[in-house]
């Protein structure tokens, strides 16, 4: 695959049994490789994308995780695909726009660039100055 474009997923999980009560908690991983076709899509013609309200994302300490029940990333991209979007936008629990199924968002307004990116969605946008570097 040397010279193509991949997608890496590196998966992180516990080993051994307990279930809920783990009798260990050494660390097990899989590391998945996959080849990206080329999209020959136009980029100049811009994207079609859609809102995905039907459920929420919640917040709370936990939300910056992503874990193997990624139900509602799943259920969003059942969306896309129904809609035929190129990709939709997902709502966290009080409304707000908080993240997209594939893409990162910029917004400039009043300059200042907002940046809707994963690890700070679980409390609404997170507001960037214009060098593009987080403020807080």
């Amino acid at each position: 695959m040397l010279g193509q474009q991949v997608r890496i997923r590196l998966i992180v999980f516990r080993m051994g049994g307990g279930l809920y009560s783990p009798t260990t908690n050494k660390p097990g991983f899989v590391l998945q490789v996959q080849r990206i076709e080329p999209n020959l899509r136009d980029k100049k013609v811009g994207l079609i994308v859609g809102l995905y309200s039907e459920f929420k994302k919640p917040y709370s300490d936990l939300s910056k995780l992503k874990s193997l029940n990624s139900q509602i990333y799943v259920l969003a991209g059942i969306y896309k695909k129904k809609m035929a979007f190129d990709d939709v936008l997902i709502l966290n629990q009080e409304g707000y726009l908080c993240e997209s199924l594939t893409s990162n968002i910029f917004v400039y307004y009043e300059k200042y660039y907002i940046h809707l990116r994963y690890p700070r969605m679980y409390r609404r946008c997170h507001a960037t100055g214009s060098d593009g570097y987080g403020t807080g």
